[in-house]
């Protein structure tokens, strides 16, 4: 007969560590292509499944109640606005790596009620060039599509780093918000 024992697994779990973790990969990997490849696309949204991630596990200790109601029910900017209230930190809004946070959730946003639409656009070009073969004039691009290039993908990786950085310190919670773990599982028995 086999002995059996109770055991306890205690577990935290810190999301954004490992969103952030996905992120930094995948924008390491949007580097090696010719900036037309799926990484961009999933470094530029991991920054802000990141930034929100990150929000949610400090406001948590700020805001009284119910937290799964506040947290569903409140936008990634009024998420920020409340952490810095709390924090009594004043942000400007109008510069990076601020700035670049109502982007980030903009793109992220467009990219995740994306629907068919048409698109139409009329522009100037020249007969010759039109009528060269490998030639083709510029096609109408989505908000998303024209946002969705390496140079974006740099500045909302730069820009959410830092981001991340800045509340880190300013919650005091230490200097490297990226020196953590993913998951800390505690197991004790009882036999």
């Amino acid at each position: 007969m086999t002995k059996k024992m109770e055991v306890h697994a205690t577990r935290n779990v810190s999301p954004w560590i490992l969103l952030w973790s996905n992120c930094t990969w995948s924008y390491n990997k949007s580097l090696e292509g010719d900036g037309q490849n799926p990484f961009l696309l999933f470094s530029m949204l991991l920054c802000a499944f990141s930034l929100e991630a990150y929000l949610n596990q400090i406001l948590q200790h700020y805001v009284p109640g119910d937290w799964e109601e506040y947290e569903r029910n409140t936008s990634p900017i009024d998420k920020l606005d409340k952490l810095c209230e709390e924090l009594q930190f004043s942000i400007d809004k109008g510069k990076r790596p601020f700035q670049t946070f109502s982007e980030i959730f903009t793109f992220r946003n467009d990219i995740v009620h994306t629907k068919t639409i048409k698109l139409d656009d009329v522009f100037s070009y020249s007969i010759e060039k039109f009528l060269q073969a490998d030639n083709i004039p510029p096609i109408p691009l989505t908000s998303w599509e024209k946002i969705l290039t390496p140079q974006s993908a740099k500045r909302f990786y730069d820009d959410s780093k830092e981001i991340i950085i800045t509340l880190h310190k300013e919650a005091n919670l230490g200097d490297d918000p990226f020196d953590g773990t993913y998951s800390r599982t505690r197991f004790t028995g009882n036999i």
